[in-house]
């Protein structure tokens, strides 16, 4: 049957456009997107996207890769013509699976050599249609085993309002990635203009940017692309690089010990670090947003926030890094307080909250602490994400679909001293991404990173995804930032103890409260000796307790009252 005839078969209406295909580059561009840091960090361990589940979705009858492709062999790669209507492989599939899970071309090789987990292959019309999304039906999308598909085309259709729908419901209900591409040149409202996908661009900026409208909810400029990857003239090169990124993510995901807890979805029982949200917030988070790339692909270097939820229009979040978005996954889940998190976040992290909005005894606020570090070496990025809710309601004369689009927002709070200041936001109303890049952090000074429920909305139960990469401070203890914390870092909080007001991290306020006090010298007990090297004679711990807050005072009074030439008890342990 004719795909003309497949169309009006199946009702939707789509006018399909392949993305044009072009001589593929190879694995170097999976390399210069921090992939060999990555592998050469963690060696043998580095994960390879073994176990995730993937499907790819082509345009026209050839819509099969060549299995015979040496990037498909060794090991031999898994496929299912899930369409079932192939008429041979052609190059455009064969380019894109290279990139996806290509032995030697992505970064996630382990996609499909095991037999139950092949690589399920559609023929657009089809997945649009009764072989899943069942636009035009009385019926629900199917439920599939992929958790990430990759979409190697653009279009428009008469049904665009409906697919987009289903393709942001089956993201939210089953937490099924979908990969899709903004177009090289033109217009088109699928499928980038769905809210819950994440939408790819080139590193060069030079594809279509942003959302076409076609409702009054899908409605026109929202970002698009969510990242970029390298590729110097087709989108259909870089999808398939961030699909494999979100496999590799997907296998780190599955360690239950990155979570702290589970949720449930159509389909499966998932880690918190697999949903969606989180996938998303992690590679939007790990983006660069400067990168030279000295490839053919292009550089990154006039990025420019110009929208509301603070990215920039032709490069989303930045481009595709691997290595800042493992990082960040596999720092674990750390909860908000909340939540009953801890009092510090760590350098890199995420949060999953399944509960937020006020509603059913939920917070409308959720807080992540921080000590500032070096700004200079690095800014802080955070990205917040969650999901447009998308009900379908079936019947007779139906479906209908019904949306709701929570509004979040995000903040930078300067915390220091017992003090609140917003230093950095993100707050737009048409946006599902909240995003900061902030070069201002202050060395030593206490921040706050907020989640807040929108200002002119009811209470609402809904989840959220939020990662981040902060500068590193130095160890709590270490005044001079040598990397040590010793008798000289012990020294100078000996001499401010007590002090308030004009007291910073070298005095040893370390948790900028304003005041050198017990809590800062507790600190500094327990990091005593970190930094050191082995052959240095570093008292522990306990000499420091014998030595404690109470010591340091009767050191400072008899000094009033002292003056021979007499050390005090501190004096003599500080040699």
């Amino acid at each position: 049957m004719g795909r003309e005839a497949r169309l009006l078969r199946l009702g939707t209406g789509v006018v399909v456009i392949l993305m044009a295909w072009a001589a593929p580059t190879q694995a170097g561009d999976r390399d210069r997107q921090d992939y060999e840091r990555l592998a050469a960090e963690l060696g043998t361990t580095v994960p390879t996207g073994a176990g995730a589940r993937v499907a790819q979705v082509e345009v026209g009858s050839s819509y099969l890769p060549d299995p015979s492709d040496p990037d498909f062999l060794s090991p031999y790669k898994h496929f299912v013509d899930a369409s079932g209507t192939a008429g041979g492989h052609s190059n455009h599939p064969t380019c894109v699976g290279k990139r996806f899970y290509g032995n030697e071309t992505s970064m996630a090789p382990g996609i499909g050599t095991s037999g139950p987990e092949p690589i399920l292959l559609y023929e657009v019309n089809d997945w649009l249609g009764a072989g899943y999304l069942q636009t035009g039906m009385d019926a629900l999308p199917l439920t599939t085993v992929s958790r990430v598909t990759n979409h190697g085309w653009v279009g428009d259709s008469a049904r665009a309002g409906e697919i987009l729908r289903r393709l942001d419901f089956v993201v939210e209900e089953d937490d099924a990635l979908q990969l899709v591409g903004v177009p090289n040149s033109g217009s088109c409202s699928l499928p980038s203009g769905a809210f819950n996908v994440i939408s790819v661009g080139m590193t060069n900026g030079s594809h279509t940017s942003g959302t076409v409208g076609v409702d009054s909810v899908y409605t026109s400029g929202r970002v698009a692309p969510t990242v970029v990857a390298m590729h110097p003239t087709q989108v259909s090169f870089t999808v398939p690089q961030v699909s494999a990124a979100c496999a590799l993510l997907l296998e780190t995901a599955t360690d239950a010990s990155l979570s702290s807890g589970t949720t449930a979805n159509r389909t499966r029982t998932i880690q918190h670090a697999e949903t969606s949200e989180v996938i998303k917030a992690a590679l939007m988070t790990g983006a660069d947003r400067y990168v030279i790339n000295h490839a053919a692909s292009g550089d990154l270097t006039d990025y420019a926030i110009d929208t509301t939820n603070n990215l920039d229009s032709r490069y989303g979040a930045g481009q595709l890094n691997i290595y800042h978005s493992y990082k960040i996954l596999a720092a674990g889940e750390q909860d908000s307080v909340q939540d009953g998190g801890g009092p510090r976040v760590g350098t890199y992290g995420w949060d999953y909250d399944s509960t937020f909005g006020g509603a059913a005894g939920s917070s409308r606020v959720a807080s992540y602490f921080f000590t500032g570090g070096e700004s200079s070496e690095a800014p802080l990025v955070a990205s917040l994400v969650w999901n447009i809710d998308v009900d379908i309601r079936l019947g007779p004369g139906y479906p209908r679909f019904f949306t709701e689009l929570h509004d979040l927002d995000l903040l930078l709070l300067d915390v220091s001293r017992g003090g609140e200041t917003i230093v950095a936001s993100s707050a737009s109303a048409e946006q599902n991404t909240e995003n900061l890049f902030f070069e201002g952090v202050v060395f030593g000074r206490a921040y706050e990173l907020r989640v807040v429920a929108g200002g002119g909305q009811s209470d609402f139960l809904w989840d959220y995804g939020l990662a981040w990469r902060i500068p590193e401070p130095p160890t709590p203890g270490d005044t001079n930032r040598d990397g040590e914390v010793d008798f000289r870092d012990y020294m100078a909080l000996k001499h401010a103890f007590g002090r308030s007001g004009d007291v910073g991290w070298s005095d040893g306020d370390f948790d900028a409260n304003g005041c050198v006090d017990r809590a800062d010298f507790l600190l500094l007990r327990a990091n005593f000796g970190s930094g050191e090297s082995p052959s240095s004679p570093v008292p522990g711990p306990a000499t420091l307790w014998l030595l404690g807050p109470g010591a340091l005072l009767l050191t400072r009074r008899r000094r009033l009252r002292w003056r021979g030439n007499t050390p005090s008890v501190l004096d003599r342990a500080a040699r």
